[in-house]
């Protein structure tokens, strides 16, 4: 005859089941820190901030050194979403002009990049875009910076124009303005920041 086990014994396995979940649960935790510890180093290493909060917003919208890459094209798939929408002439020439050998020499860039112009990224993106390039832009040589934003400016520019404006009647509507004009305040492109009615 087998006798059930008492309930000391029942209480004791219960109590050891606890254990085990906590501790479980602890190194879960461990575990993910580590893994944000890692996150951040790299993305430290590969960008050269030490702003921490910066870093965090980085991870945060699952920046990682591989994806990085797509940042500097941000203002573009926010100018194909400034309409409210993104038309096929907007994404294929959003598309197209991103084709660049610090784009696409990783397929992560690519993949998000492409995602933004899918679903729309949430407004922290086109905010983490502007404090992420005025602080990098000081690292670098002016007249490259300039030249690059000059390049930014007018790819956005292209599709804005490839959106045909509000109701077709402008080439370029209000909202897609702002975000041209942004992109030349950050770039310091001050000949291209055109006034707004």
């Amino acid at each position: 005859m087998v006798t059930p086990p008492s309930r000391s014994r029942r209480a004791d396995k219960s109590i050891e089941l606890q254990i085990a979940q906590r501790d479980a649960s602890l190194m879960d935790q461990r575990e993910r820190q580590l893994d944000k510890d890692r996150q951040y180093e790299r993305l430290s290493d590969t960008t050269g901030l030490k702003d921490d909060s910066l870093i965090a917003r980085l991870i945060e919208l699952g920046f990682t050194p591989n994806k990085l890459a797509a940042l500097s094209f941000a203002p573009i798939a926010e100018v194909s979403w400034a309409s409210g929408y993104v038309t096929k002439s907007e994404e294929r020439i959003a598309l197209g002009s991103t084709f660049t050998p610090a784009m696409f020499v990783v397929q992560d860039a690519a993949d998000l990049f492409t995602s933004w112009l899918k679903q729309r990224p949430s407004a922290t993106l086109w905010i983490l875009w502007e404090d992420y390039t005025t602080t990098q832009l000081p690292k670098h040589d002016a007249a490259r910076n300039m030249e690059f934003g000059r390049q930014l400016l007018d790819l956005a520019t292209g599709v804005a124009m490839a959106s045909g404006g509000f109701l077709d009647i402008d080439r370029i509507c209000v909202t897609e303005q702002k975000v041209l004009n942004r992109i030349a305040r950050v770039y310091g492109l001050h000949d291209a920041v055109k006034q707004i009615d």
